[in-house]
């Protein structure tokens, strides 16, 4: 039943990446990935509350492999994370750009998922 689980809500966390990556894209007006900065940085909020609470007792380890594994891990992406950071450093904007996506997110995200687990 877990691996049923995990792949539904896997397929909903791609389609919500994509609709609110897009979304916010659309609208950013710049050069920088915002959309999947936000995706990524909310996935990071899901899943380590989902395994502060399960540290906490209040959910099951099947609970966390079906919505933080199936939703939050097909939510976030490292793989467009690092093929938009690619493209936006050989575009125009170059490597400065490049360096505050790859180096933005990953600093992010830690200090996001370091807060959350420290506060369970």
């Amino acid at each position: 039943m877990t691996a049923v689980g995990m792949v539904l809500a896997g397929a909903l966390g791609a389609w919500a990446r994509y609709e609110l990556a897009g979304w916010i894209q659309a609208r950013a007006g710049t050069a920088l990935t915002l959309g999947t900065a936000v995706v990524n940085l909310t996935g990071t909020v899901v899943f380590a509350a989902l395994v502060a609470a399960q540290h906490a007792g209040v959910l099951s380890s099947g609970w966390v492999t079906v919505l933080g594994t199936g939703f939050a891990g097909a939510f976030t992406t490292f793989s467009t994370w690092m093929v938009e950071s690619v493209h936006v450093a050989g575009g125009r904007v170059g490597l400065r750009v490049a360096a505050v996506n790859l180096g933005g997110q990953l600093l992010a995200g830690s200090a996001v998922a370091g807060v959350i687990l420290a506060l369970a």
